[in-house]
């Protein structure tokens, strides 16, 4: 299973519903959406996601804990558990469904 593979196939699926992937996608096992033009911040997608056993990070720059409009999705444990690039039209469902 590879998890670069799996970013890749999640990014480019939000980037043609129109979300905004920061970097135009990934090169690696994660990637960066920006979620402000959804009117939530990172901070409550989170807290959402978190609800639902969706986990990410928030992408805030810095050291200290600060609000932003970006999230950081990692696919690393999702493809350690089974996921292939096949269910990652769901996982886009899950996270837009979040907003």
């Amino acid at each position: 299973m590879d998890a670069k593979a799996n970013a890749v196939e999640l990014s480019n699926i939000m980037m043609r519903k129109e979300h905004r992937i920061l970097s135009k996608g990934t090169d690696n096992h994660m990637f960066i959406w920006n979620v402000e033009k959804s009117g939530i911040s990172g901070c409550a997608l989170q807290a959402v996601c978190d609800n639902v056993d969706i986990a990410m990070d928030l992408h805030a720059g810095t050291k200290e804990c600060r609000c932003s409009n970006e999230v950081c999705i990692g696919l690393n444990a999702m493809t350690s558990r089974g996921c292939k690039m096949g269910d990652m039209k769901e996982v886009a469902s899950f996270l837009e469904r979040s907003l």
